[in-house]
């Protein structure tokens, strides 16, 4: 008997002590637990705002020095891109005094998905010195040339012929 009682009184411990888990985890482990992710996620939040000013100083010197990449390159941040083309175009004709820029005219836009701006430039030199503009105009990559249009003109005043190049440069923006 004292055997069969004993067991009753283990197995009514067991089930108590399992009452007793199921009442008091809502009552105290659950706020434990939820404090503890509230205090990790606090101590993370100092922890980032120890880092900011590493952060700021990071982004301050990576500021400075893509500045001192566009001063370099000769550009500016609110230049407009005729502007810019322009620049590139008169750069390259002071180097190769044989080119000469006759016309930039203002951009043809056309918009649907995208907003397409067609810039015609007109030049005139030899047919080298015009190729070799080409293929610097391309590796510029400030857009697609989309046609290019050569055209032999007589210049009566000097008796001689002149070389046109027309380049159809056409500029891509997404909405």
């Amino acid at each position: 008997m004292k055997k069969n009682n004993s067991n009753r009184n283990l197995i009514l411990l067991a089930v108590g002590f399992v009452v007793v888990l199921l009442i008091s985890y809502p009552l105290t482990i659950q706020k434990t637990v939820q404090l503890k992710k509230e205090y990790r996620k606090g101590q993370q939040r100092l922890q980032d705002a120890k880092n900011a000013d590493q952060q700021i100083n990071t982004l301050l010197q990576e500021n400075r020095f893509l500045d001192s990449i566009l001063k370099a390159n000769d550009l500016q941040v609110n230049a407009s891109f005729q502007q810019l083309l322009l620049n590139k175009i008169t750069k390259y004709t002071q180097d190769n005094s044989s080119l000469k820029l006759t016309s930039l005219s203002s951009p043809h836009k056309f918009e649907s998905k995208q907003i397409k701006e067609t810039y015609i430039i007109e030049t005139k030199g030899s047919f080298t010195g015009l190729l070799k503009f080409l293929h610097y105009l391309e590796n510029q990559r400030l857009g697609e040339v989309t046609s290019i249009t050569f055209k032999k003109n007589k210049n009566y005043r000097k008796n001689t012929f002149e070389l046109f190049l027309k380049i159809y440069l056409q500029k891509v923006k997404t909405k």
